[in-house]
């Protein structure tokens, strides 16, 4: 019996080894300059089943460390901070790809983020009608984004930046010289143009670019004018 103890615990022990955990490290730069990107959160996919992700945030230098990974294959995406970059797992882009064997640590990686333009979005409010909630509880459904331009049409939501007495500001990073359709739509809220004129179905589809260079890139406004009952 103590002969089989040990052949288990030998056997389990070497299972253990050949399935250690691995890790990547590398940097995140601005892919027009070569500059380190700090305060970017980097987050490690593993492709296919049990899901797995890890996610670690870039220092100073841009550089980081990602450890405790299974091995497998691991696209890599980024969330750097304030709008400025894109991800590189977002509208069509293919992100950078990193296969891992058995407690393999993987070093000197560089992910390289293309600069974004931001699409500025200004909903109007000057009753409030936005931080309202209904007599069930909720928030008052909006949705608000963009349309990638490729076949599967992928929704990129706009988050809200800041929020005043007459009004809410969104934003969304959106990538340069490439055509998109800016959405809004709500169930709950009615919606109308600046001049007043409703939005048919309280909702409404723009196709819109931003080019690089230009001084005054498209960006939308619309206003809250009540609630539907």
């Amino acid at each position: 019996m103590q002969r089989l103890l040990i052949l288990i615990l030998t056997s389990s022990l070497a299972l253990m080894a050949q399935t250690g955990t691995g890790g990547i490290q590398g940097t995140v730069t601005d892919a027009s300059n070569n500059k380190p990107i700090a305060g970017a959160f980097v987050i490690a996919i593993r492709s296919g089943l049990p899901p797995l992700s890890q996610t670690a945030q870039t220092g100073a230098d841009g550089s980081y460390q990602l450890q405790g990974l299974a091995a497998g294959a691991y696209s890599l995406c980024v969330q750097a901070p304030g709008d400025g970059y894109l991800d590189p797992c977002q509208f069509g882009d293919v992100a950078q790809q990193i296969t891992l064997t058995a407690g393999q640590q993987s070093v000197g990686n560089v992910t390289k983020l293309k600069p974004a333009s931001i699409l500025k979005i200004r909903l109007n409010d000057a009753t409030g009608l936005l931080t309202q909630y209904t007599k069930d509880g909720h928030e008052k459904d909006l949705l608000i984004g963009v349309f990638g331009s490729g076949p599967q049409r992928v929704f990129y939501p706009a988050h809200l930046v800041a929020r005043d007495k007459t009004g809410s500001d969104y934003h969304v990073a959106v990538p340069l010289d490439t055509p998109m359709t800016f959405s809004i739509a709500s169930n709950s809220l009615k919606l109308a143009e600046t001049t007043g004129t409703a939005l048919p179905n309280n909702a409404s589809q723009q196709a819109f670019q931003h080019a690089t260079g230009d001084p005054n890139p498209a960006s939308f406004v619309f206003a809250v004018t009540g609630v539907n009952p």
